[in-house]
């Protein structure tokens, strides 16, 4: 399908719904959250629950009986559960006496769908409230395809994936997607991605028509950042950045669980970092001498291939063998020295970010998170020898715990983040 003929028929299917049909569409589902109070709970019992009734009290600063009010109805709408406290829970043992009562979050209570596009290829998931997949599938697609083409087959996607789990619909908030390049959330715009020909592409609009519940856009890897913030190595931190490494380099910026997007919405483009003004590579973006050019799987993998490295697969050459190559195998040791350059040229470039940003966790995914201990021991060592003033040594720089899934994980948390847990990410 063409995009004239996706975007119109997404454009006149919303006009024909009514605000009155959206409206009851928004009532069909008993798990929708609207009351600040009740986000306010959630919020908390997702980043430090299972919790008591007066915990949550004196966490959210709410009265008592405001408490018991918010939470009777989640109760009873199936969205928290009632539970006995561990053994050893200390406020038990710090107060005495009878154990209190613990409210937790059910999982299982809603669902929302993730979908992560990158360049040529997608994956699209199904999850639970604590951004758990919880079904997933894969698609190839040409990078010159037409977007419409492209978000048409997300959206067949997700309906597949619903049609073999039955339930999903009643239970589905909303979905996320991450794309590439520029984006604008509040329009639910792509505005530009290198390597994808879109330029102000209606992103969310289409999605929703065609799922029948609100969509959430944002670039994919700020998305990632969001969901390790929520769900991942990054809860409980005041400023993480996560770093993504594939076909480019990027990184997403988040802020007491928020996201940073700077006053254009270009903030993280860390990939896009000059390290190399003179005799550098040309870079995708036109200029000379990016991080991405140096660091980037394509330019990994032709620094390799200049040392002799000759991947299985020719055509379509995979990192991961690389990897493996470098810890073993002829010409191990040349190899791994690259690996090691790069890794400590990805440090200079963390110190950097540390010196701007003094963040207290930076969280690698991508293919440097792949790399293991080939690429993170030189990184660590790096930003702490040259960050400025000991700042380095205070930093925690951790690999994801999502691996292939911290795409799709990032696009549920912009859903749940909207959706159920607060007004915006």
């Amino acid at each position: 399908m063409e995009d004239g003929v996706f975007f119109a028929a997404a454009s006149s299917a919303l006009h024909r719904t009514s605000i009155m049909q959206r409206e009851q569409l928004a009532g069909s589902n008993s798990i929708r959250i609207r009351a600040h109070n009740q986000r306010a709970l959630l919020l908390r019992l997702l980043q430090q629950g299972p919790l008591s009734r007066s915990q949550l009290a004196a966490q959210t600063g709410l009265s008592a009986t405001t408490i018991t009010n918010q939470t009777a109805t989640l109760l009873d709408r199936g969205i928290l559960a009632d539970i006995e406290p561990p053994a050893d829970d200390p406020e038990t043992k710090r107060r005495g006496g009878r154990p209190r009562r613990q409210l937790r979050i059910v999982p299982e209570a809603g669902a929302v769908a993730g979908i992560h596009l990158g360049i040529g290829r997608m994956r699209v998931a199904l999850h639970d409230l604590f951004g758990a997949v919880q079904a997933q599938t894969t698609a190839s697609f040409s990078p010159d395809r037409p977007a419409g083409d492209v978000l048409n087959l997300a959206a067949d996607l997700v309906q597949k994936l619903i049609d073999k789990h039955p339930g999903t619909r009643e239970r589905l908030l909303g979905g996320g997607i991450g794309v590439p390049g520029l984006v604008d959330p509040q329009q639910g715009t792509g505005r530009y991605a290198i390597g994808l020909p879109w330029q102000d592409v209606p992103v969310a609009a289409p999605l929703a028509a065609r799922l029948g519940v609100p969509v959430h856009v944002e670039n994919n890897v700020r998305a990632m950042g969001l969901g390790e913030a929520m769900f991942g190595q990054g809860r409980g931190a005041d400023l993480q950045v996560f770093i993504y490494g594939r076909t480019g380099v990027g990184a997403g910026i988040v802020r007491h669980g928020r996201i940073f997007r700077g006053s254009g919405g270009g903030a993280g483009e860390i990939g896009h970092m000059i390290v190399q003004p003179q005799n550098g590579r040309r870079c995708r973006c036109g200029q000379i001498g990016c991080l991405e050019t140096v660091l980037s799987a394509p330019a990994l993998l032709a620094a390799a291939a200049a040392l002799g490295f000759q991947p299985q697969n020719r055509l379509l050459p995979d990192i991961t063998e690389l990897f493996r190559a470098a810890q073993s195998g002829s010409g191990s040791e040349q190899l791994a020295a690259l690996l090691q350059d790069r890794g400590r040229q990805l440090g200079i470039a963390l110190a950097n970010l540390v010196n701007l940003l003094n963040p207290n966790l930076i969280v690698l995914g991508g293919l440097f998170a792949q790399s293991g201990d080939l690429l993170l021991p030189t990184i660590r060592a790096t930003v702490r020898e040259t960050a400025f003033a000991g700042l380095g040594r205070a930093v925690e720089i951790r690999p994801t715990r999502f691996g292939a899934n911290a795409g799709v994980i990032g696009a549920a948390a912009l859903a749940l983040a909207s959706e159920f847990y607060r007004s915006r990410p």
